[in-house]
């Protein structure tokens, strides 16, 4: 995969899991990175998901807490090794960014996390928390345009 192909790529997975489970794989088996980041995996079923999109791809998962169900062939980073993705050096773990999409699955702001990813030169990435306007825990991409255009209606 080239970078001018998928530059500046980004999805933005709402509604209900299933929906956005669908929406995951489907993304995943199109663009068929290489790697793939998995900050947050709570009960491990995005991390399954992942797999059978990508069932030769190295899928390294965040977590501070343990998911339900460890998969193998995952590399965890999770409970006493968890790191947070802005303070882990990719090209030390040898992870290209070209082959590398991010999926940020973590309730952190996505706005944030997009600016945090960027500095690791990572271009690709997917946002499971895209909260609407003054909703949910985090300032997701979904409400900073909400923002934007409460601003400009008033």
């Amino acid at each position: 995969m080239h970078r001018n192909e998928f530059d500046s790529y980004c999805a933005l997975l709402t509604t209900s899991f299933i929906t956005s489970g669908f929406a995951l794989w489907y993304v995943l088996r199109n663009v068929r990175p290489k790697v793939v980041i998995e900050s947050g995996a709570f009960k491990g079923q995005s991390t399954w998901i992942m797999r059978k999109a990508l069932p030769d791809a190295r899928i390294i998962s965040l977590d501070p807490a343990a998911p339900k169900k460890f998969l193998s062939g995952v590399e965890y980073l999770v409970k006493d090794s968890f790191r947070d993705f802005k303070e882990i050096d990719w090209a030390k773990m040898g992870v290209d960014p070209d082959e590398t999409v991010v999926f940020f699955d973590d309730h952190n702001s996505l706005y944030r996390r997009m600016f945090e990813e960027n500095k690791y030169g990572f271009y690709r990435f997917i946002g499971e928390d895209s909260y609407d306007y003054l909703q949910g825990d985090n300032m997701s991409l979904k409400w900073v345009c909400g923002m934007l255009i409460s601003f400009i209606v008033h």
